[in-house]
């Protein structure tokens, strides 16, 4: 406690400064008061010498406090005026009202400067100096007991104030400490807000004005001025999704769904849009926070994986599983037809209905041509093959590849019976042979080429159910074809008619 040096943090701490403060006027203020006790002095009065005394003992406690050392400043001035005091009441000079009053300000001063410790020794010394006073003749024990009284009153009232102020003081230091933490809490959460790949905006309900945006909000909406309000919460939203939107927040539930946003060069931008509630009082709407993901590159990818599970790259036809999925909604739609007709128990060669033929064509030795020719002259002549099949085939067929050299084509409506379907497709099948023979291939670096090509063709037609099973379907129609295609290839013989060295085999049905 009684050091001469002190911290810099210490001596530079805003709380200390109203010490030091005080400790300049005290010492002020007392020496004011010596020299009022020396002019009120007659000339050869021992406080004659309370002017001089009290302007040294200041001027001592001055040059500590400016040097920095103002704690012992203060005890130099309590220490001093009590020396003073004492010298007086030895010289028959003691006035009690006056020296209760110095003393008793010196003392609370202690207490707030020093701490209770050295404010108690102060009172002590007081205590002591009037004891002595009184046992010696220089003063009367009625005079030491009221100041005794007096000061251990202060003492008392004083720790109690100091005791209810350092409470107070821990209270404020606990609350500065809590919003110091919210405040670093604040500012991290700002950053991480301000730097968000998504787009969020705070919305004043009772406004219906914006109150805060994100960075990327700002850049997404082309606007850098973070002082610009007004603008509401729902841009790219439909009305319907404002309904549900706003009937979900009045519920205090949160609402999320996918806008499009039309910007002003016209891209169409696609976002993850999510409105949550903030209550206020009594539980009201007060706020909506809305933050917004742009995906519109994830739902781009999604698109193209979506498009590559169901076509084939180098044709764009649909490949396996988009024709699968096409058969299956013809079935579907099939039967939803004969649901609402007249007979509901499909036979598998009932009449009436519309019949659709599923043909499946294979270029003949097509490795061949892989092994001895390059990839690009093998993927335009398959272009080539396509944009030949798609010249021959109704309007209306469906393409598809489902092998690398592979093709099928579904023609719907080809008769209404099973037999007269057959013919159909068979026709069908023979003049996709005849008109597949040549292929005309071009956009090669060595110029155009036409190709000579032998196919071998697989027909069924459906809807037709099996023995042991209920119902068509895409996978029973598309093995029918294979099992088709797979005697057409192994026909031989006299049935074979040969074209140069490429073949063309007879198409077969089932």
């Amino acid at each position: 406690m009684f050091t001469l040096e002190q911290s810099t943090e210490k001596a530079n701490s805003p709380s200390l400064a109203y010490a030091r403060v005080g400790v300049v006027l005290v010492s002020l203020w007392y020496c004011s008061m010596g020299w009022l006790a020396t002019l009120f002095a007659d000339p050869d009065h021992a406080r004659v010498w309370g002017g001089p005394i009290a302007t040294a003992i200041a001027a001592v406690t001055l040059l500590l406090t400016w040097r920095g050392y103002w704690r012992w400043g203060a005890r130099c001035l309590v220490s001093g005026a009590l020396a003073l005091t004492t010298f007086l009441a030895w010289n028959a000079a003691f006035q009690p009202t006056v020296s209760v009053l110095i003393l008793t300000v010196l003392v609370v001063f202690a207490a707030w400067t020093l701490g209770m410790v050295e404010a108690s020794l102060a009172g002590i010394g007081v205590m002591l100096l009037g004891l002595v006073l009184a046992y010696s003749g220089h003063a009367r024990w009625e005079q030491v007991l009221s100041i005794a009284y007096v000061m251990l009153f202060l003492l008392g009232i004083t720790w109690l104030m100091v005791q209810g102020f350092k409470r107070h003081l821990n209270e404020l230091q606990s609350s500065l400490i809590a919003l110091e933490l919210h405040k670093r809490q604040l500012n991290v959460l700002f950053q991480a807000v301000e730097q968000s790949t998504s787009s969020v905006m705070i919305v004043d309900v009772d406004k219906g004005a914006e109150v805060y945006a994100n960075q990327k909000y700002r850049q997404r909406m082309g606007r850098d001025d973070q002082s610009e309000h007004g603008r509401v919460t729902g841009v790219g939203m439909t009305t319907e999704q404002r309904v549900q939107m706003w009937a979900l927040l009045n519920a205090g539930k949160t609402w999320e769904d996918v806008v499009y946003l039309v910007r002003e060069n016209g891209v169409t931008v696609i976002d993850e849009m999510r409105v949550a509630p903030v209550l206020g009082e009594n539980d009201q709407l007060a706020f909506l926070v809305e933050t917004r993901t742009d995906i519109t590159e994830k739902m781009e990818a999604e698109n193209r994986i979506r498009h590559l599970q169901h076509y084939d790259s180098l044709t764009q036809l649909p490949n396996r599983n988009g024709l699968l999925h096409e058969l299956s909604e013809m079935l579907e739609a099939q039967g939803k037809v004969e649901m609402h007709g007249i007979a509901h128990n499909l036979s598998p060669y009932r009449s009436g209905h519309d019949w659709h033929s599923l043909l499946i064509i294979d270029i003949d030795r097509f490795q061949n041509f892989e092994n001895s020719r390059s990839r690009l002259w093998t993927d335009v002549l398959l272009q080539a093959f396509v944009a030949r099949l798609k010249a021959l085939v109704p309007d209306a067929a469906i393409m598809a590849r489902i092998r690398v050299s592979r093709f099928a084509v579904v023609v719907k409506g080809v008769g209404k019976a099973r037999h007269e379907a057959r013919i159909g497709a068979y026709t069908v099948a023979q003049e996709l042979q005849r008109g597949l023979s040549l292929v005309q291939i071009t956009g090669l670096p060595e110029g155009a080429e036409a190709v000579q090509l032998a196919c071998s063709v697989g027909f069924t037609v459906f809807p037709f159910v099996e023995d042991g099973l209920k119902a068509d379907s895409g996978d029973h129609v598309l093995r029918r074809a294979g099992v088709a295609l797979s005697q057409a290839r192994h026909q031989g013989g006299i049935r074979s008619m040969r074209i140069q060295k490429y073949w063309m085999r007879p198409c077969s049905g089932a």
